[in-house]
């Protein structure tokens, strides 16, 4: 037998199974490729700004001279530390630091009764006079603030400054109190009633705070504050006097100030966050 025949034949039958394979890697090959591992996803950054709505509750505590200035002996700090309650909000423009602030606030503030009266008894050149108080109240403030708002972002926490400016109006508590000196034969009485009255202007707020999420959209923060205002205002005062020989004149003088509003406040809150 002829050694070319069989070679022939080999050489045919392995280019047959050559081309065969080729067709299929071509048309079936899709069905034995080696699946592919799915690109892991990209985490969403977990410290990109995010903006806040917030309720806040505190301690309004006074600093510098805060109270009526009547006339130069009655000058003194006459406001108590008090309480604070307020809306606050931060919201990013176009997904930055930067934003705008807005805030509502209300605070309480008793009214010292005892130190304005020890100031008016210690002007009174009759000093063998008794003085005492009969009715106080509190300063009641509310204040519309907007402004510019920044926020750094660092992990779960947020720390905010905010620059802001405004309308403030405090209303000023009726203040009455009394004097008495025993005499013969009357005993002469002085009482003084202060109507209450309110006082509203320009109130600026520097504020630092820092807020923690404790969930995707919800967030703890605490709150620095301060908040200056200089007011002017203008009430009447009932002056009512009985002499020694017991008749009773009253006069109604106008009376004029300004009341600088000066507050350190200290907050905690419970807020509402929202962006990327």
């Amino acid at each position: 037998m002829n050694l070319r025949t069989p070679i022939i034949c080999l050489t045919l039958l392995t280019v047959f199974n050559l081309a065969n394979a080729q067709d299929d890697n071509l048309n079936y090959g899709h069905r034995y490729q080696r699946p592919q591992r799915n690109a892991p996803q990209q985490e969403a950054p977990n410290e990109s700004p995010k903006g806040f709505v917030a309720v806040n509750t505190g301690f309004a505590t006074v600093t510098g001279n805060w109270g009526f200035s009547l006339s130069p002996q009655y000058d003194g700090t006459y406001a108590l530390s008090g309480s604070l309650q307020s809306i606050s909000a931060g919201i990013p423009i176009n997904g930055s630091n930067f934003g705008i602030a807005l805030m509502i606030g209300l605070y309480d503030n008793p009214f010292d009764l005892n130190s304005f009266v020890q100031n008016v008894a210690d002007a009174d050149p009759n000093l063998n006079r008794g003085y005492g108080t009969l009715q106080g109240g509190d300063y009641a403030t509310i204040n519309f603030m907007a402004g510019l708002f920044y926020t750094y972002p660092v992990k779960r926490f947020s720390f905010d400054l905010r620059v802001m400016g405004g309308y403030i109006n405090c209303g000023l508590p009726e203040i009455a109190y009394g004097a008495e000196q025993d005499a013969i034969p009357f005993n002469i009485q002085d009482t003084w009633d202060i109507a209450s009255s309110s006082a509203g202007g320009f109130a600026y707020d520097v504020g630092v705070g820092a807020r923690y999420s404790f969930r995707r959209s919800m967030c703890l923060m605490l709150n620095f504050d301060w908040l200056g205002a200089s007011l002017p205002f203008k009430t009447l005062e009932t002056h009512q006097n009985v002499d020694n020989n017991g008749n009773v004149t009253y006069d109604y003088p106008n009376l004029s100030g300004t009341v600088p509003v000066s507050l350190f406040n200290i907050s905690l809150g419970l807020g509402f966050q929202f962006g990327r």
